[in-house]
């Protein structure tokens, strides 16, 4: 028979109750679990969610850890090579498609030129960067443009990286 220690924690007008019951698998080992009642009656869940994941009510009284339907906090990556772009141009658009498509288009995607050769210069006067990134529709990826405004051409790669929201 387990044994029952129930606490409650006042804040405000409201209580918190939480019970640790007590069980034993054996003798030498004892087993403690805990449950927690909001002050709505809601139970929450007593396990650590995974990465993720979202406290969820599964009825009017309890509640669980869930990973989002839209798939919140899923996230992927992508390096292309846009080949040699020639001094003050602008690449063609290239489009970039996602291993998995995302749930939808509410995505948020950072995008990072990376040039294979030291600029004209050698000084940061020099500008290489993503010049456009349009989503595609139902979240399969990505139309991604990439300018040259240095005075010698260079070889670009596109490090893309996408968090759904």
């Amino acid at each position: 028979m387990p044994n029952l220690v129930s606490l409650s924690a006042e804040q405000g007008p409201q209580n918190v109750d939480v019970e640790l019951i007590l069980g034993a698998a054996s003798s030498d080992s004892p087993v403690f679990t805990t449950k927690v009642t909001m002050p709505d009656g809601v139970v929450m869940p007593t396990v650590a969610p995974t990465i993720g994941q979202v406290i969820a009510a599964t009825s009017p009284t309890t509640a669980a850890w869930q990973t989002p339907a839209g798939g919140g906090g899923v996230t992927q990556h992508k390096r292309i090579s846009f080949g040699t772009i020639g001094s003050a141009l602008i690449s063609l658009p290239i489009s970039i498609f996602w291993d998995t498509p995302f749930a939808d288009n509410n995505y948020t995607v950072l995008a990072q030129a990376v040039i294979g050769e030291a600029t004209s210069d050698g000084a940061v006067t020099s500008i290489i960067n993503v010049a456009s990134v349009e989503l595609q529709a139902g979240g399969v990826g990505v139309i991604v443009t990439a300018a040259n405004a240095d005075s010698i051409p260079h070889s670009v790669v596109v490090n893309l990286y996408a968090v759904h929201d």
